[in-house]
């Protein structure tokens, strides 16, 4: 997750034009929000296996501390909050719908 958010603030930094505080704030929290929200969908999606696995084996939903439901739940909350948000504050705009496909192409290819 970390990378992801680093990522996206070196592109911010060496993007050519004028600085938007405000806009590139609210896309890097959009962005861990997001990156934070894969996370737990893959958790959610490899519960399974993380349980039987030592070094995935504490994971909260292996472990117990969150139940599958509630996890996927959660995640659902996160991806249409993190959706209306842009809408809301006009940060993709255009294509909205790029949110939800690098939402899932992330939580599917790079944790799966």
């Amino acid at each position: 997750m970390s990378l992801v958010i680093f990522t996206c603030l070196v592109g911010m930094v060496i993007a050519p034009g004028n600085i938007d505080l405000y806009g590139n704030f609210a896309s890097l929290v959009i962005v861990a929000v997001g990156a934070g929200a894969s996370g737990m969908l893959n958790m959610w999606y490899d519960s399974d296996i993380d349980a039987i696995m030592s070094r995935t084996c504490l994971r909260p939903i292996p472990s117990g501390q969150l139940k599958r439901q509630e996890a996927l739940f959660l995640e659902l909350y996160f991806l249409f909050f993190l959706f209306y948000l842009c809408i809301i504050l006009q940060i993709f705009y255009l294509h909205p719908y790029w949110l939800l496909q690098s939402f899932s192409t992330y939580s599917f290819i790079q944790y799966g």
